[in-house]
């Protein structure tokens, strides 16, 4: 979502917002890109394979009333 980011960026500088300096930027997408953004995004890494496994685990547990285990 560094598009995102950078449409942050655009607003906060034409409200004469310097970033870092006045207001911090931090994406949630981990994206590579992110390092060669001026300035340096700031991003934070998820863990989505184990989220999906934890959502589909609670979504089934609830469906079906048991527990199981996700083997990989």
């Amino acid at each position: 979502m560094l598009k995102f980011a950078a449409a942050a960026i655009r607003a906060l500088r034409d409200a004469n917002l310097n970033v870092p300096e006045d207001v911090s930027v931090i994406g949630f997408d981990d994206i590579q890109l992110a390092a060669y953004h001026t300035p340096r995004l700031t991003t934070i890494r998820q863990p989505l394979r184990d989220m999906g496994e934890t959502a589909a685990r609670i979504l089934l547990q609830r469906l079906h009333g048991f527990r199981f285990a996700i083997i990989r």
